[in-house]
C-alpha cells in the first residue's frame, strides 16, 4: 500500500486533486437531492441521498489515507479550494463524515502554511452558512451531540488549531470567538464524571490539553494589577530601608568618632599614670608588710637609714642614701644617746604608720581619682618633710642647751 499511495498522490496521477473534485461533485449532488426531497419526497430520492452521503464518507476515507504521508498533506494544503471542500463536510448529515473531516482539518494544521489555510476555510464556511461568529454551528453540535467520537475529534481539532497559531494574540482571538460561540468545558467535564467508558479517558485528555493551552486574560490582568501594587509596595519599602541605612551610617560615623575620642582619653590617662609612677615611687609591699623600702629622699628617711658609729671622742651617723656623715661631738653624747635612739625609734614607727596609711588610700582611690591622689600624696610628703625638719631642729636646740 505505501507504494500505491505514493504513485496515486504523485504528480503523474495527482490522485488528491481528483478526490477533492469528486468530493465537491458529491456535495453539489447532495444539495440538488435535498431540494428535490423538499419538493417530491419520493423514496428514490431518499436512496440517492443516502448513497451520496456514503460516497462522501468513502471519499473522506481515501483522503485520510492520503494524509498519512507528508506529500499527501502538502498537496491537500496547497489546493486552492480543497480545504474548504473538506470543511463543508463538518456540516454533513452523516456523523462519520463529520468526524473524518475534523480529523483531516487537525492533520492539515501541521502542514506548512496549513493553519492559515484551515482558518480561511472556516471563515468561508461561516459566510456560506450565515454563522454570526465562526465555530457557532460546530460548538452547537459539540454541546448537543452525544457521540463521544465526535466530541473527541472536535476537541482535538480545536486544540491543534490553537496550538499551531503563530502568536498569543491569535490564540486569544480564537478563544474569544469560541467563547462567543458558546463553547464551555463544564458540561463535558460533568459528562466525564458520570461516564466510565474507555473513550472518556481520551475526552479527559483533550480537556486537560485545552486547559493547558487556555490563556486566561482576566486572570493575567488581575495578576498584572497585583504585581504592580506589590511593586509599588516594594519600592516604598526599599526607600524606607535606604533612609534607615543613611541614619545607620550617620550613627556609625558618630560612634566611630566617639570611639576615637575615648581612645585618646584612655591614652592620656595612661600617660598620666606613667608620669605619676615616674615622679612618685611609693613603697612596694613585699611578702611581709614590715619590710618596707623607702626610696624618697627626706630628712626622716635620712635619719631612718642612718647608722650610728661611736668612736673614741665622737659619734658618726652615716646615711646610706646620701653617703654623707654627720659628726656629733663627744660631749653630751652619753647624756643624749638614749634620747636620740628613742626619738629615732619613734620617728621610724610614725613613718611606717604614715606609709601604710598612704598605701591604703592609694589602693582605694587610684582607679578613678589619680590626679587628686597625686596632689594629696605630694602634700602629705611635704607635710611629712616639714615635721621631720622641725623635729631635727628641736633635737639640735636641745643638744646645744645640754652642751651649754
Amino acid at each position: 500500500f505505501p507504494s500505491f499511495i505514493r504513485e496515486f498522490i504523485g504528480s503523474t496521477n495527482d490522485g488528491v486533486t481528483l478526490l477533492l473534485e469528486a468530493l465537491k461533485a458529491i456535495q453539489l449532488s447532495q444539495s440538488n437531492i435535498t431540494g428535490s426531497l423538499n419538493q417530491l419526497g419520493s423514496r428514490a430520492n431518499h436512496v440517492m441521498f443516502k448513497r451520496a452521503l456514503n460516497d462522501e464518507f468513502e471519499t473522506l476515507v481515501c483522503l485520510k489515507i492520503c494524509s498519512r504521508s507528508d506529500d499527501g498533506v502538502q498537496r491537500l494544503a496547497e489546493h486552492p479550494s480543497g480545504l474548504f471542500t473538506i470543511a463543508v463536510c463538518v456540516m454533513s448529515n452523516y456523523s462519520k463524515s463529520r468526524v473524518l473531516s475534523l480529523q483531516l482539518l487537525a492533520r492539515l494544521c501541521d502542514a506548512l502554511g496549513g493553519h492559515k489555510q484551515v482558518s480561511d476555510s472556516i471563515s468561508m464556511l461561516r459566510l456560506r452558512f450565515g454563522e454570526p461568529v465562526r465555530f457557532k454551528f460546530l460548538v452547537g453540535m459539540l454541546n448537543s451531540y452525544n457521540s463521544s467520537a465526535f466530541q473527541i475529534s472536535c476537541l482535538r481539532f480545536l486544540n491543534r488549531f490553537i496550538e499551531t497559531s503563530k502568536d498569543s494574540r491569535e490564540k486569544i482571538l480564537i478563544q474569544t470567538e469560541l467563547e462567543e460561540a458558546g463553547f464551555d468545558t463544564s458540561p463535558l467535564k460533568k459528562l466525564i464524571a458520570g461516564n466510565t467508558v474507555s473513550r472518556s479517558d481520551l475526552l479527559k485528555e483533550e480537556l486537560n490539553r485545552w486547559s493547558q493551552n487556555y490563556v486566561d486574560v482576566n486572570g493575567l490582568v488581575k495578576k498584572l494589577l497585583d504585581a504592580e501594587r506589590a511593586n509599588r509596595k516594594l519600592r516604598e519599602e526599599i526607600s524606607l530601608l535606604k533612609e534607615k541605612n543613611r541614619h545607620m551610617e550617620t550613627e556609625r560615623e558618630e560612634l566611630k568618632s566617639g570611639y576615637k575620642r575615648l581612645q585618646s582619653e584612655l591614652n592620656d590617662n595612661a600617660v598620666l599614670k606613667f608620669e605619676m609612677t615616674e615622679d612618685v615611687k611609693f613603697p612596694r609591699e613585699e611578702e611581709e608588710e614590715e619590710d618596707v623600702d623607702i626610696h624618697h629622699e627626706s630628712p626622716l628617711v635620712t635619719i631612718l637609714n642612718s647608722n650610728v658609729v661611736t668612736e673614741e671622742h665622737r659619734t658618726i651617723i652615716t646615711c646610706s642614701s646620701s653617703a654623707s656623715h654627720k659628726i656629733i661631738g663627744d660631749s653630751g653624747l652619753s647624756s643624749n644617746s638614749s634620747s636620740t635612739h628613742e626619738e629615732t625609734k619613734s620617728l621610724s614607727d610614725e613613718s611606717l604608720i604614715i606609709i601604710k596609711r598612704l598605701k591604703r588610700m592609694l589602693k582605694k582611690k587610684w582607679a578613678g581619682e589619680a590626679g587628686s591622689i597625686r596632689v594629696n600624696v605630694k602634700k602629705t610628703i611635704s607635710k611629712f618633710n616639714r615635721e621631720a625638719a622641725l623635729r631635727n631642729r628641736c633635737g639640735g636646740e636641745s643638744k646645744r642647751g645640754d652642751r651649754i
